[in-house]
């Protein structure tokens, strides 16, 4: 898995059982490196958690390679609603799965949640019951009118079933999505275009994706410029920014538990202290880009 993403990538490897070996980055997008992945897989790995990180969809040789290794690929896609790859729309195909956040941050959001999608029946049904305690039958279909009421616990299961409220504050976002991502695709150009002049700074990825999610608006800063002092004069232009992500090697349970693989990480030990994201949702008008974009060059002037 990519070193550069967010925890909840490596945790829930590690809550499964296994150990995550964090792997560099390409340099272009930041997902993960199809030559850090060869190398891995060489040395022998189980499986492959891959981000789509921003939105921007992996290289396809990504999933080439995991496939020639007999290696399973889970995908973490909580940026990639409404992204598509060479296989279509990200769906899990061709996947384990792929796992969406709904968290208040991402494109379509329910507040907290999110969703599993798989093309995997027996995985489905699996994931339909441990959400909610093994049962066998919801509260839905058991309450129907001539339903049975029974149930049987074929598992161990979580309480981890998005609450009723929550998914109707989803799907209401669901007849916007398309206009609201048009939107985003619309401010991530005019960002680009400004951005553009100001020297020695790039986009990430560093050429426009039409087939992005359009999730984040991310900056690598001119070489050598700190990156406190570009939050801060943000911050004091009451305009909010953020770092995705910090790179999972660099925390301390992780370097201790996670390795890194063959070559280790310089891309991303290169890029970590010069990566900074900039406001980016569908509720901004041209005119905050515009002033978000003059702040950051003032404070990099």
């Amino acid at each position: 898995m990519p070193t550069w993403t967010f925890a909840a990538s490596a945790s829930s490897v590690v809550r499964a059982g296994g150990v995550p070996v964090l792997l560099d980055v390409d340099e272009d997008t930041l997902n993960l490196s199809p030559a850090a992945l060869e190398a891995a897989l060489g040395e022998g790995l189980d499986g492959v958690v891959l981000v789509h990180f921003g939105g921007v969809p992996v290289a396809p040789e990504v999933l080439d390679l995991a496939a020639a290794a007999g290696a399973f690929v889970v995908e973490d896609a909580a940026h990639a609603l409404g992204a598509t790859d060479h296989r279509g729309p990200i769906s899990g195909l061709g996947t384990v799965g792929a796992c969406f956040s709904f968290y208040a941050s991402k494109n379509l959001t329910s507040g907290e949640g999110g969703a599993l999608a798989t093309h995997d029946p027996e995985l489905a049904q699996f994931a339909r019951s441990h959400r909610l305690h093994g049962l066998s039958n919801d509260a839905w279909k058991r309450y129907r009118i001539g339903a049975d009421p029974s149930y049987d616990l074929q598992e161990p299961g979580l309480k981890a079933n998005l609450p009723d409220i929550l998914a109707a504050l989803g799907r209401s976002q669901l007849a916007r999505f398309d206009a609201l991502q048009a939107r985003r695709r619309q401010l991530v150009r005019r960002y680009r275009d400004q951005l553009a002049t100001l020297p020695g700074l790039r986009v990430v990825p560093r050429e426009l994706d039409e087939r992005s999610a359009d999730h984040l608006l991310v900056v690598l800063l001119p070489e050598g410029v700190a990156r406190g002092p570009a939050i801060a004069a943000l911050s004091e232009a009451r305009i909010g920014s953020s770092v995705h992500f910090r790179p999972l090697h660099t925390f301390s349970w992780y370097a201790q538990h996670a390795p890194t693989g063959p070559g280790g990480v310089p891309v991303a030990d290169r890029l970590r202290e010069r990566a900074l994201s900039l406001p980016l949702h569908a509720g901004l008008t041209d005119g905050d880009v515009d002033r978000v974009v003059a702040v950051l060059a003032q404070a990099l002037a």
